[in-house]
């Protein structure tokens, strides 16, 4: 039977006590801006020992080798989106849904400024290493909690598919948010694009207000 291929890439050991805990989030930490300024090819163990402050040794007590470091990055990204994520509000369907809207794309823009350089290489530059399956359920998660959220405000939409809408809401704005990432990251800073995204999009799903 073939392993998983998150099987195939485990640290040495991972850390219990504080001090090893530091040690592993210092190399982490030197692993993310050695990835995001060199790439995969440049980047070697060599390299994030210098930047962490540590000799290639320690690298070497907790990871066999920069793959198995890429993927834990890879993971303890993810782990710290989705935990970001976590932090839009309690469901609350007093709330108006363009409230809500905002609320999300808020988020969703605060989780690309949380390390934009670092975000744009794992998203073009730095190959997956065994944590896709990850992202796939996190997203799959994601589609199926804002449709759960719009279902509860079915009389405001004009839409009737409510799944397919919060497909094409998810996948749309993330794919223009991650063009941001590299074409043009400073307006991820803008609060004007968190405005005209809600705009935008409450147009073409909320029934026109009564006058």
């Amino acid at each position: 039977m073939k392993a998983h291929p998150a099987r195939a890439l485990k640290p040495r050991k991972r850390p219990v006590q504080e001090r090893s805990l530091r040690t592993w989030s210092t190399i982490l930490e030197a692993a993310a801006q050695v990835f995001a300024e060199h790439g995969y090819e440049k980047t070697s163990t060599n390299l994030i020992a210098e930047r962490a402050g540590f000799s290639v040794g320690t690298i070497y007590e907790y990871f066999p080798n920069k793959d198995v470091l890429l993927s834990e990055l890879q993971s303890h990204w993810s782990d710290v989106c989705w935990g970001y994520l976590q932090s839009l509000p309690a469901d609350d369907s007093t709330l108006p849904l363009e409230q809500r809207i905002r609320s999300m794309f808020e988020v969703w823009v605060g989780i690309l400024n949380l390390n934009c350089a670092l975000y744009g290489a794992l998203l073009n530059e730095l190959p997956t290493r065994a944590n896709k399956w990850k992202a796939d359920e996190r997203f799959n998660e994601r589609v199926a909690s804002t449709q759960r959220e719009f279902s509860k405000y079915a009389e405001q939409l004009r839409v009737t598919d409510v799944a397919l809408t919060c497909e094409i809401l998810i996948r749309g704005v993330q794919a223009y948010l991650d063009h941001l990432v590299v074409a043009d990251p400073e307006k991820l800073e803008d609060e004007r694009l968190i405005d005209d995204l809600t705009r935008q999009f409450s147009e073409l799903i909320l029934k026109p207000k009564e006058l």
